[in-house]
């Protein structure tokens, strides 16, 4: 029975729970990839390899909310490695109200799975979701009444969001082409994209920003998610995205950078950030990733290491509005999605590990200010030409902007040689 503690990473978690006298449950994306490789080899599993590019460590507790910060401080001290990953960290109390809005719109039983660390595991399944791993069929529900259901009205839910999920999880699971389209949830995804081309949908993704931000963050993670570009935008257009998307559907081409994921992202480089062109709940726009060879100012730590090329991602602002989204322990993450051009200058680098990044701030009128940070870097099959980036710049841009730096580059750099 898969446990919580089987995650090498989350073990430390144990310890954390019983000095504050709390219980863990791990739910969302890596509950259910926890869940899909416990019938492999004996080993622990490394949470690396269980949040792939924007993913979060979903985490619910049994305390009262006054000791949410805490617990999240404890987390980012005490977990090896711990400001690599995105933290979403609430109680048991708050979720339930979420739960109650599950499956008001769609849902995808293999995402419904929650963990326990109780003696010998527990896994809280709900939906038989569980199944749907095992034998490799997984469903999907649409609910055509989701017009009258609290999480569309109030602009926090639509059909295609789910239809972006299950799109992932049937990339995670190995599945492409003509695999995907047999599944037994695949017709009723198709419904529910198909019915999102509709003056009310169109009406509520343009009036909330909140919307346009999970939109853009499920698509993300489902082209992210997918073994190369080619399989993403032919699965994205069977869905009907395409159509979804046309430029005329939303005034402002508002979904734009979704657009370009599902027509032709070849080129192109997507951020996720509070700071870099607008506030975290404002849709990002993508942009031409003019990628350069690494400036010779680039401080190495060794000489075993190698500037590789920078990726300059232009001018920093504080957004048009303030958000409401809080980041984790004072994290805060930049996700770039890197194209064609870093199969050449990566080849001689063939491990992942072994690539890292440092993050320039600068106004192209002083010297620019040099910071190594976390980076989580992974790339796809050698069949793809794609590298995901996921950066904890912790409160930087707010600091470098207080200072007078507003243009930000990152500059991905290599370990050489053996040992």
């Amino acid at each position: 029975m898969p446990r919580i503690s089987d995650v090498e990473q989350l073990a430390y978690l144990g310890p954390i729970a019983r000095r504050f006298g709390i219980d863990f449950r791990l739910h969302g994306g890596v509950a259910s990839r926890v869940v899909a490789r416990s019938g492999g080899p004996t080993r622990s599993l490394d949470l690396f390899e269980l949040t792939p590019f924007a993913s979060d460590v979903d985490l619910l507790h049994t305390g009262a909310p006054g000791i949410t910060g805490a617990i999240r401080d404890a987390i980012l001290n005490e977990v090896p490695a711990a400001e690599c990953f995105r933290w979403e960290l609430r109680t048991e109390r708050e979720q339930r109200s979420i739960d109650r809005a599950m499956g008001a719109v769609g849902a995808v039983p293999a995402r419904t799975i929650s963990l326990v660390d109780s003696a010998g595991g527990q896994i809280i399944d709900p939906a038989s979701g569980e199944l749907d791993i095992e034998h490799g069929q997984f469903r999907f529900y649409f609910n055509p009444f989701y017009a009258s259901s609290e999480a569309f009205r109030a602009g926090r839910d639509i059909p295609a969001l789910s239809a972006l999920l299950y799109l992932q999880m049937l990339f995670e699971a190995g599945l492409t082409g003509d695999q995907l389209f047999s599944q037994p949830g695949w017709g009723q995804a198709v419904d529910a994209v198909q019915t999102c081309v509709d003056d009310q949908v169109l009406r509520q993704i343009e009036e909330h920003a909140y919307l346009r931000a999970r939109f853009w963050y499920l698509a993300l993670n489902a082209y992210a998610a997918a073994p190369t570009r080619a399989d993403f935008q032919l699965a994205a257009e069977s869905l009907g995205f395409k159509y979804l998307l046309k430029a005329q559907s939303l005034p402002g081409s508002l979904l734009w950078p979704l657009n370009s994921l599902v027509d032709n992202s070849a080129g192109m480089t997507f951020t996720s950030s509070a700071h870099l062109r607008g506030d975290s709940y404002r849709l990002e726009r993508s942009f031409s990733a003019a990628m350069d060879s690494a400036p010779p100012d680039i401080p190495l730590a060794t000489n075993r290491q190698a500037a590789l090329l920078t990726v300059p991602l232009n001018v920093m602002s504080r957004g048009i509005a303030s958000s409401a989204a809080k980041a984790s322990g004072g994290s805060e993450f930049f996700h770039l999605a890197l194209p064609q051009a870093t199969r050449n200058a990566c080849a001689q680098i063939q491990d992942d590990a072994r690539l890292s990044a440092i993050v320039q701030f600068g106004n192209f009128r002083e010297p620019w200010v040099s910071v190594p940070l976390p980076c989580v870097v992974q790339r796809k099959h050698p069949a793809d030409d794609r590298l995901f980036l996921r950066l904890n710049l912790f409160g930087l841009p707010e600091a470098m902007l207080n200072a007078g730096k507003s243009t930000v580059r990152v500059c991905l750099v290599g370990l050489l040689g053996e040992g």
